[in-house]
C-alpha cells in the first residue's frame, strides 16, 4: 500500500535545485454498458475487472468491489451486476431492484512505482494494433496518433463517427452531453480538441469486460483527447492532423454485426481527458 506523505518539502529531503514532478490523477469517465439481446435473458452476469492503474470511484448500481493481487505486487479490482436483460435495452439488476438503461462505472488512475511497469506505456501508433497495450496511468496524444479539430467542427464530427460505430441517439445524445462542458473548457481556452478512439483489445487490457451468456458482438467505444494550444504541435502536423480521414470502425475493431439487431449485442462508451 502506498501511504500519502504531508509535511513540508523540507520534511522530505527536497533541496534547492531539485526536480518535482507533479502527478494527476485521471479519470476515465462514465463508462456504461450496454444489453441488447434478441430475446428476454432471465439472468445475465456482467463484471468489470480493472487493473492496478485504474481503481474504481462510482458505480451504478453500487455492487461490492473485489481485490485481488497480482504477481507484481499490484491490485486489481473486480465490480459485477446480476441482470435481466430485454431486447429494447432495459435492464433489471437483481441485487439492487433496480430498472435501468445501463450499467456505470468509472475509475481514477493509480500512478504506481513502474517496476516492472504494470502495463506498457501508452504508445500506440495511430492505427488499429497486432499488439495494442493501453495503460490508463500514460495515456498519450502527440500528432503520431490522434486528430485534432477546432470545436466548432469537433462536436458534428464526433456525432458522425460515434454512429459509424454504432452508438444509437440515446447513446451519441448522453455521450456528447456527459463530455460537452469538458470540450466547452478546452474551446473557451482557445484551444483545438486532440483526440483518437482507442482499439477496443488495447482498451481491453486496461478493464476487461465478462458478459454470460456471451454476447454475440461486443463493442466498446472510448474517446481520449485534450486540449492543444495553437503552435504546440509543428505546423506542418497540425495540417496533417486536422485534414486527415480515419476509418474508425477500423481502428477501434467493430465487427460487421455490430448493429445486427438479431444479435445479441453488447455496447459500452466512455472517455479520458488528458491533462
Amino acid at each position: 500500500m502506498y501511504k500519502i506523505q504531508t509535511g513540508t518539502v523540507n520534511d522530505h529531503g527536497i533541496e534547492d535545485g531539485d526536480q518535482l514532478n507533479l502527478i494527476c490523477g485521471v479519470k476515465g469517465g462514465k463508462p456504461v454498458i450496454y444489453l441488447f439481446p434478441p430475446t428476454p435473458i432471465e439472468n445475465v452476469n456482467v463484471s468489470i475487472s480493472l487493473v492496478p492503474e485504474w481503481s474504481f470511484t462510482a458505480l451504478y448500481p453500487v455492487v461490492p468491489v473485489t481485490r485481488t493481487k497480482t504477481p507484481t505486487n499490484g491490485t486489481n479490482t473486480r465490480a459485477s451486476w446480476s441482470v435481466s436483460a430485454s431486447p429494447d435495452g432495459n435492464l433489471f439488476e437483481h441485487s439492487s431492484g433496480l430498472e435501468l438503461s445501463y450499467l456505470f462505472w468509472e475509475a481514477l488512475t493509480n500512478h504506481l512505482p513502474p517496476s516492472p511497469p504494470l502495463l506498457p506505456l501508452d504508445a500506440q501508433p495511430f492505427s488499429a494494433s497486432t499488439s495494442p497495450a493501453f495503460n490508463p496511468a500514460t495515456a498519450s496524444l502527440d500528432p503520431t496518433n490522434s486528430l485534432l479539430l477546432p470545436f466548432t467542427q469537433f462536436i458534428k464530427y464526433l456525432d458522425q463517427t460515434l454512429q459509424l460505430l454504432t452508438l444509437h441517439t440515446s447513446a451519441r445524445n448522453d455521450f456528447i452531453n456527459y463530455w460537452l462542458p469538458h470540450f466547452v473548457r478546452i474551446r473557451n481556452r482557445g484551444q483545438h480538441i486532440a483526440f483518437r478512439f482507442l482499439d477496443q483489445e488495447a482498451y481491453a487490457q486496461a478493464a476487461v469486460l465478462e458478459v454470460e451468456p456471451r454476447p454475440d458482438v461486443v463493442t466498446r467505444v472510448f474517446l481520449v483527447f485534450k486540449g492543444v494550444r495553437e503552435g504546440e504541435w509543428e505546423e506542418e502536423e497540425e495540417e496533417k492532423r486536422l485534414g486527415i480521414d480515419v476509418d474508425w470502425r477500423e481502428v477501434v475493431g467493430v465487427k460487421r454485426e455490430a448493429g445486427d439487431e438479431s444479435r445479441f449485442r453488447c455496447l459500452e462508451w466512455g472517455g479520458m481527458e488528458i491533462r
